[in-house]
């Protein structure tokens, strides 16, 4: 069959355009966000003398003689774990926490200054290459041939699944499927031959389109390589792709999908999916990331024009490292113009979709790099503090809906970084320790949801996450 990728193609666009719609989208919370005040409290802090690391008592010291150093858990009143209850009223469920709380292996939790680090023209089309490995690269789209095309609309005619998704479409307005495909197969009648990418135009800024196309000999399959446009990433997909996650799989929180369904046919274990990750992690260079377990999970592939399920595998997604802890999503809203630094700070995050075959999804956004120390150790609230906090924020968060509720629970608190907006400093940003804790919800009508809440270790506000769920 003759591999082309014809300019005419708007399918694959619209689906990742959903993909993507998918893969962030998240609730919005009810209330006003407490940021980062405009009085410069928490500069004042950053600013400030580092906290001493505590030493123990003589009573404390080693056998050796050393000396024993306190640790985070002892500083800071924080317990191994909790097992307790949040009521939300007459004729509504608790939220119920059993969790033993994550907090990293360190003695510190140094500030550092955070500056973004956009890809040059040439670093973007080394990655490229190192995709393609180094093969012939196009610049029109990718759609199958007409015999293809002929073959989905058959499946899609006689696929129970594909015509629940045909009634999604049309009831939120978009064609069908079979109207997609019609129109994309007399399309092909007049298809143009493809043309080579001119990276010569690229880097000189001369390209009109960025996005590029290659073929994957090992895949047997087209895949997209995207630029993204602020220049801190790229996304990198095959063009018939449209990944679900298992908790939108069980939530029946895609088009054409029912609840309940949980994956079991995953088609490689999670150390094997992580191996081949690792691999392609270190060839792109960015040994500063650490997985983030809490977002990472298993997930489905399907045929972005059928929907017809391809493999079950697992989506990977690494965060920031700062000193080995991972640096949590997150998301500043600005408020009022004297406080622009609270504009959301794109936070680095690596992610990508792995099955048995190989890796058929990548996108990495929010380059950045850490540059010198603010604060050699920046001192926490006490757990006490950040509990109450906490405590009255998931009963107001939860409360309004409370009649709606079937069941929610705290599923994980960790302590770890995120990184916010430097005031008066466009592409400068500053780490900062944060609980990151997850609750899951489900309702009466069976709709489960994962929401995040983030606090500031340092002062206590909240800050809006725009994390991925587990």
């Amino acid at each position: 069959m003759k591999k082309r990728c014809p300019k005419h193609s708007y399918i694959w666009v619209l689906l990742l355009c959903v993909f993507l719609l998918f893969l962030s989208c998240q609730p919005t919370p009810h209330q006003e966000i407490i940021v980062n005040r405009s009085d410069d409290r928490l500069d004042k802090i950053i600013d400030a003398s580092a906290k001493p690391i505590p030493i123990g008592t003589s009573d404390a010291e080693n056998a050796d003689g050393s000396q024993s150093f306190v640790s985070i858990q002892t500083q800071y009143g924080i317990p191994e774990e909790i097992h307790k209850t949040i009521p939300l009223g007459d004729n509504a469920p608790n939220i119920s926490i059993d969790v033993f709380i994550q907090v990293p292996d360190t003695l510190t939790f140094p500030v550092y200054r955070v500056r973004q680090l956009p890809f040059s023209k040439e670093e973007m089309r080394s990655v490229c290459l190192y995709f393609a490995e180094n093969g012939q690269v196009f610049s029109n789209a990718y759609m199958p041939a007409k015999t293809e095309l002929l073959k989905m609309l058959a499946f899609v005619k006689d696929d129970a699944h594909a015509q629940s998704v045909n009634r999604d479409f049309r009831t939120e307005g978009f064609p069908s499927i079979e109207e997609m495909l019609v129109e994309e197969i007399e399309l092909t009648e007049n298809d143009p031959e493809t043309e080579q990418y001119n990276w010569d135009a690229f880097l000189a800024g001369k390209e009109e389109t960025n996005y590029c196309h290659f073929y994957d000999e090992a895949l047997q399959s087209w895949f997209n390589f995207i630029p993204l446009e602020d220049g801190n990433g790229f996304v990198l997909n095959e063009t018939n792709i449209f990944i679900v996650t298992e908790d939108l799989v069980y939530a029946g929180d895609h088009i054409g999908a029912r609840p309940g369904r949980i994956l079991q046919n995953v088609s490689l274990t999670r150390a094997e999916a992580e191996k081949k990750a690792e691999q392609l992690m270190k060839a792109l260079g960015a040994t500063d990331m650490v997985l983030s377990p809490a977002e990472t999970q298993k997930a489905v592939h399907l045929n972005g024009y059928t929907y017809e399920e391809l493999s079950q595998g697992w989506f990977l997604v690494y965060r920031k490292s700062i000193d080995g802890m991972p640096c949590f999503a997150q998301q500043y809203d600005s408020l009022t113009p004297a406080q622009q630094y609270n504009r959301q700070w794109p936070q680095e995050r690596i992610s990508m979709y792995v099955d048995s075959q190989g890796i058929w999804y990548v996108q990495w956004q929010g380059r950045s790099e850490l540059m010198q120390v603010r604060n050699d150790n920046i001192e926490l609230l006490p757990f006490e503090k950040i509990w109450t906090v906490l405590e009255g924020r998931l009963r107001s968060e939860f409360s309004w809906s409370a009649d709606k509720l079937k069941a929610a629970e705290v599923t994980d608190i960790s302590l770890g970084y995120c990184v916010i907006r430097t005031k008066n400093e466009e592409d400068i940003g500053s780490s900062i320790p944060a609980w990151l804790v997850t609750v899951r919800s489900e309702t009466k009508t069976g709709l489960v949801q994962y929401s995040d809440f983030m606090i500031n270790a340092v002062t206590g506000e909240f800050i809006q996450t725009d994390a991925d769920h587990k």
